[in-house]
Formats: structure tokens, sequence, C-alpha cells
């Protein structure tokens, strides 16, 4: 963010106060007296100083509320969309009307908190300028679908600039797949993790078989990662559409450490799924003797 400050030559000495405001803020921030012939002695400057501003402040005196050059510049800042406000020391001094009284400020930090707060949307609109630019230019197209495909592939570098440019870490494709589901699906801890530190719930819940991320690691015996979605704060307690949990999954796997490790983090062993049958009564129907013996330690 840059912000051109635009001062009739009367006004001049109210530039180092402006300026030094706007630094105090943390806004960069640059001077520029136009004077009265400014369409012969300074329009070059001029046009080369809006050419790199994002932001316009133009000091309201006396004389410059009358002027050509305000006009211009308030002319010229609408129609490239960039905001411009002004700055008005003497509140007798009337505001144009196409500038707007809203956009007028009569207290120099009233100002520098306006442009302060300013800053903080555009770097934000700025990020996610960047971030599409970016995965245009890496032949990504900007829509959920290649969100959630980028996810599913392991694509850690667009799916993080998926997000930067603004797409929430709890979108889904739209099948009501959690992108979360389909990184763990595809077993790319990298991409869970993004998603995860971004804010998404570790306990999202597919809609085609209403797994969570945890149940899809357990689906493809991925130890690493639903240890890591348990120290996230994953309920192992949750049920798929089938009534299945993360543990009667383990079980089906025949997967004695996921097993174990879900029991460590607070798996009930007993919930039933809709054929009636708990990760415990698999386990003796399976008969298998490690299993067996995981179970029998929580009787």
């Amino acid at each position: 963010m840059n912000v051109a400050v635009l001062v009739g030559p009367e006004d001049a000495q109210l530039l180092v106060s402006v300026l030094g405001a706007l630094r105090d803020a943390g806004v960069e921030g640059r001077g520029l007296k136009v004077s009265p012939a400014w369409r012969d002695e300074s329009a070059a400057r001029i046009e080369a100083a809006f050419g790199t501003s994002s932001h316009f402040v133009a000091v309201l005196g006396a004389e410059s509320v009358s002027s050509s050059w305000l006009a211009y510049a308030a002319g010229w800042a609408q129609g490239k969309g960039r905001p411009f406000f002004c700055y008005r020391p003497d509140p007798a001094v009337p505001v144009p009307g196409y500038l707007g009284a809203e956009r007028c400020h009569d207290e120099l930090d009233a100002l520098a908190i306006h442009l302060e707060s300013e800053k903080a949307e555009y770097l934000v609109k700025e990020r996610r300028r960047l971030a599409r630019s970016a995965l245009l230019e890496r032949g990504v197209s900007f829509h959920a679908d290649a969100f959630a495909a980028c996810a599913s592939e392991g694509d850690a570098r667009a799916v993080g600039l998926f997000l930067d440019a603004g797409f929430p870490a709890d979108s889904r494709d739209r099948g009501g797949v959690p992108v979360l589901c389909l990184a763990a699906r595809s077993r790319h801890r990298s991409v869970v993790e993004l998603l995860v530190d971004s804010g998404a719930s570790v306990d999202l819940q597919a809609e085609d078989r209403g797994y969570t991320a945890l149940c899809d690691a357990a689906h493809t015996g991925n130890l690493d990662l639903a240890e890591y979605l348990l120290k996230r704060g994953a309920d192992p307690n949750l049920r798929s559409k089938d009534g299945q949990t993360a543990l009667v999954i383990a079980v089906g796997r025949n997967d004695p450490a996921l097993a174990g490790l879900l029991l460590r983090y607070g798996a009930d062993p007993d919930l039933a799924d809709k054929l009636g049958l708990s990760a415990r009564k698999y386990a003796k129907l399976f008969h298998d003797p490690a299993m067996l013996a995981l179970f029998a330690e929580r009787a």
C-alpha cells in the first residue's frame, strides 16, 4: 500500500505532519505538492505518482477546494477504483460534494487510523489477488473443483494458494466431501496439516459415506496421519453413515497398531454399527489374537 498525499503550495508545510502520522501508523506515503499551473508543470509528475499509488489523500485548504487539480485527482482515482480521502485541518473549509463528506477527516489521528485499517484490508485483497495470479500461472483454474483436485493430488503449494485466495479450509467438493477428507484419503499428510493449520475442523464428515478424516486415515491404514489427527483433537467415536467408528474400521482391517492407538485416545470399543456389531464384537468374530488381547485389556 502506497499513499500519495496531495497538497497545494499554500498547504505544503502540512506534508511533514501528515506523512509523519502515516509513518507512525505503518503506512507508506509520499508527498506531492501541486502548483496552480499543474497541467503544464506537474502533469507528468502527478501521473507518475498516481500510477504507483494505491490510495490518495488530498489536504483541503481554502484554495485547494476549488482547484482543478483536486477534481482531476479525485476523478482519476475513482476511474481507477483507488480510494481517495481528504484531510481538512480547518473544519470551516467546505468539502466539495464530489468528494463525499464521509471520506473527509478533520483530525490527523483519525485519518491515520482509517488508513491503517485500509492497509489491513488492502493487504488481504492483495494477497488474494497475487494468489489467484499464481494459480493461473501454474495452469490451475480458480474454482472449487480445482481446489478439491489439488487437495486430492497432494499439491500443497496450490492448496496454500487457494487458501490465500480466500477459499475456506472447510471447503467441500461438489459431492460434499471436505477437501480435508480428500487429502486424508489420498494419504497426503502435508495437505492435511496445511488445512488444519488454516482452520479446517478435524471432525468434518463427508456427505458420501459420513467418514471423517480420521476414518479415512483408518480406512487406508495410515497410522501416522491418524495419530496426527487425534493429537489435533479428532473425535475417535464419530460414526459414519453405516454407524462405523474409526476403531471398527481398524478392526475390519485387522490393524492392531491402529486399533491400539485409537483405544489410547478414548475410542469406545462397544459402540455398535447399524448391523449391531461393535469393534469388540468384530474382534471376537475375526478371532485375531493380537486384536483380542487389546480388547481384553479394556474389558
